[in-house]
């Protein structure tokens, strides 16, 4: 059997992250060592596969624990059709390097500009897919208090979740004089990526670092950031990149 950091290893999942499955429930360890060490079997492994599967289609982590906890759940048919939506996904993604290329060359229309940017098809076909998942394996208790948890409490846990990000964001900004590595800007960073994990999915230290870099480079994320004062995106971006690389430092085989 595979110890936690062995996991991480081999699968590229934080350990952090496979902690936090194993705290809500979603991948506990097949055993645990006599010195309390978490051990990974292969039915561990071929359940984490699925769980990526499901979160590179964006589907939340409760809801995927609900999905596998079904008693009717068919891998088989959840493979099938993860393939379609991946087999979408990179055909969007090939659009979008095409028109790359052609832009290089200069010769991109204003039609070409915006079309390959149209995620409209593939968002249909995983809410498709989100609809069949439910119809087949929906039938759980845990699915059933998950969506009623979502629906009952949604406008509320959302508004709260946008007033806590936007009051995050504001103290990234009067942080700006600071330099990135301050502790006070790192704290924030790690309140950051709690409130994302705690509001959103699972931001693990990859992901977080993703986040920097569109902070950094979309200028979509910039402008939306910067609404709290020029250079907020910059400063969210560069504390970003020294804590994730603060937390790759100080990554080491653990409990």
């Amino acid at each position: 059997m595979l110890t936690i950091h062995q996991m991480a290893e081999r699968t590229g999942v934080t350990i952090r992250a496979l902690r936090y499955y194993d705290k809500i429930g979603l991948l506990p360890p097949g055993a645990v060592s006599p010195a309390g060490y978490r051990l990974y079997g292969p039915a561990e492994l071929e359940r984490l596969q699925q769980i990526l599967f499901f979160r590179e289609l964006e589907f939340p982590l409760a809801e995927i624990k609900a999905i596998l906890a079904s008693p009717a759940y068919d891998r088989t048919a959840a493979l099938t059709a993860q393939r379609a939506l991946l087999r979408a996904k990179r055909d969007r993604l090939d659009g979008l390097l095409r028109l790359v290329e052609v832009a290089l060359k200069g010769e991109t229309t204003m039609e070409m500009a915006f079309t390959a940017f149209d995620r409209a098809g593939y968002e249909e076909k995983c809410r498709a897919y989100a609809r069949e998942v439910k119809a087949r394996w929906g039938d759980t208790a845990a699915w059933r208090e998950n969506q009623e948890r979502q629906q009952s409490g949604e406008e509320t846990a959302w508004g709260a979740a946008q007033a806590e990000a936007e009051e995050l964001i504001a103290a990234f900004a009067r942080s700006r004089p600071l330099p990135p590595e301050h502790p006070q800007v790192q704290a924030l960073t790690g309140r950051w990526q709690a409130h994302i994990t705690r509001h959103h999915y699972c931001c693990t230290r990859q992901t977080l670092a993703g986040l920097g870099e569109l902070y950094r480079t979309d200028q979509r994320f910039q402008a939306y950031l910067d609404q709290w004062g020029t250079g907020t995106a910059a400063q969210m971006a560069a504390a970003i990149a020294v804590y994730c690389g603060a937390q790759e430092e100080d990554a080491s085989p653990k409990k």
